[in-house]
């Protein structure tokens, strides 16, 4: 302000014919005459309404905005921009990154795709013993962990009715325990045991007797058909899961000693630690075994 009082007083025009506190005010905005050079560009533009004889080209020129109001108005596209997270709880916006399509890796290293596939559980008759099922999920890993399907009803053909979880120390032994009705699918989850199956479905002589390793590290499902006595050995101390097709029934239950000597298991002990029920199971007499339907 006092240099604009100063140079008023002393009446001094600059170079440009006006005086030099002239050129420190703000000029009024001027009226921008792009569009005159842009007449293809206005081919999209709304024509005016009618009634407006000033106008004979029928279009509406762009406006520029006004110098004073521009960097005011705020800027639409960073008005909408998403907020840049603050915090851990917007630190991971993904919580698995990678391709959306890639669901895990294969254990050979190869990306495996599986929308809209089916994981497979290979399935395998246990040998001479005709419905024991022995299936070995196929395993999806990745950096992260992996993933498998341990059963599928339309495989098997049968629907489970209960889930059981038996935890046992080394050395315990539990059976043989064989039902009439039920149906039993045995997967470990930690440890290793010896299971031991023998087919009663038929009188013989020599009953088909087959002994199973299910280890947690190589994961697979034994199933058990009605008529198979079954039983495990912890060779270690060990974690079962275990299905049946039937709730509990005490009528449906029956067992036959564990070192039986017509069944003959090979087990992998002579001094197991066994129940107070396990240890009264009787010997194998076929006038005992109940008729199968």
């Amino acid at each position: 302000m006092a240099q604009r009082r100063r140079l008023r007083r002393r009446g001094r025009a600059g170079r440009h014919g006006r005086p030099a506190w002239l050129r420190l005010q703000r000029r009024p905005p001027t009226r921008s005459r792009d569009h005159e050079h842009r007449a293809g560009a206005l081919a999209g533009c709304r024509p005016w309404p009618a009634g407006r004889p000033d106008r004979d080209d029928g279009l509406r020129p762009a406006r520029p905005r006004p110098a004073l109001l521009r960097g005011r108005q705020p800027d639409l596209r960073a008005w909408l921009a998403p907020r840049r997270c603050v915090g851990t709880a917007c630190r991971h916006r993904r919580l698995v990154p990678g391709q959306r399509s890639v669901v895990g890796t294969a254990p050979g290293g190869g990306g495996v795709d599986l929308r809209g596939r089916s994981i497979q559980v290979n399935l395998e008759p246990v040998d001479g013993i005709p419905g024991a099922v022995l299936g070995t999920p196929r395993v999806y890993g990745d950096s992260r962990g992996s993933f498998m399907e341990i059963f599928r009803e339309d495989l098997l053909g049968v629907a489970f009715v209960q889930a059981n979880h038996s935890r046992s120390s080394k050395g315990v032994l539990r059976g043989l325990h064989y039902h009439r009705k039920q149906a039993d699918a045995w997967y470990v989850i930690a440890g290793e045991a010896q299971a031991m199956l023998a087919d009663l479905r038929t009188p013989t002589e020599m009953p088909v007797v087959r002994s199973v390793d299910l280890v947690a590290g190589h994961p697979q499902v034994l199933y058990i058909p009605p008529g198979v006595a079954h039983g495990f050995l912890a060779t270690t101390d060990v974690d079962l899961i275990y299905w049946v097709t039937h709730y509990y029934d005490s009528t449906d239950e029956f067992g036959v000693a564990w070192d039986d000597p017509t069944l003959a298991a090979p087990w992998r002990i002579e001094d197991p630690i066994l129940s107070g029920r396990d240890m009264k199971n009787p010997r194998l007499e076929w006038s005992t075994i109940p008729a199968w339907s």
